[in-house]
């Protein structure tokens, strides 16, 4: 593309890559291109991650035994990995309010090697839809093809056409009226 760029003006292309993967700006047979400026964002230190923790969970500066170390470690320093394992954590049970309703408790122990926590963003994922009733499941699935935003009436047309005699049932709107952006 920036080869055929015949332009008398300054350009500026913000291109994107993984970790590890090789940037398609230095993946050509040629020379890099001269003016090319690679920025690269590091994961958060320990103290950010342990700060960002800390912040989420409202804690102020006690940390709740085994959770910093746990989730700090499977994220990599990724923030948002961190944000989505803490609630991995509240979403299967192993965190909870305390009793008294000032912090959190584990419910059960939790340690680098006995926990269970998927390994990327892509297992977080299936995690929690798996546990999803099966009814919200297929939901899901139908509205997986539409558009971000959709009316209940498109929903369940699709829901209908998709689950025959189980859409009689109605459409859940339970996963309808939250607001997943």
């Amino acid at each position: 593309m920036v080869d055929n760029c015949d332009v008398q003006r300054p350009v500026v292309l913000m291109l994107l890559h993984r970790p590890g993967d090789v940037p398609i700006w230095n993946a050509h047979d040629h020379e890099p291109y001269a003016d090319t400026v690679e920025l690269s964002l590091e994961g958060l230190t320990q103290t950010g991650c342990r700060s960002l923790v800390r912040n989420m969970l409202g804690e102020g500066g006690n940390p709740i035994p085994g959770v910093e170390d746990v989730v700090i470690s499977s994220s990599g320093g990724n923030p948002f990995f961190l944000e989505e394992l803490l609630a991995e954590l509240v979403e299967s049970g192993a965190l909870a309010r305390s009793g008294r309703g000032d912090g959190w408790e584990l419910q059960r122990p939790l340690s680098r090697e006995t926990a269970t926590l998927p390994s990327s963003i892509d297992g977080l994922i299936r995690a929690r839809i798996d546990r999803l009733p099966d009814r919200s499941r297929k939901a899901l699935q139908c509205a997986s093809v539409l558009e971000p935003r959709f009316t209940e009436r498109i929903f369940g047309r699709v829901w209908s056409i998709s689950w025959g005699s189980e859409a009689d049932r109605g459409v859940p709107v339970e996963l309808l009226e939250r607001d997943y952006s």
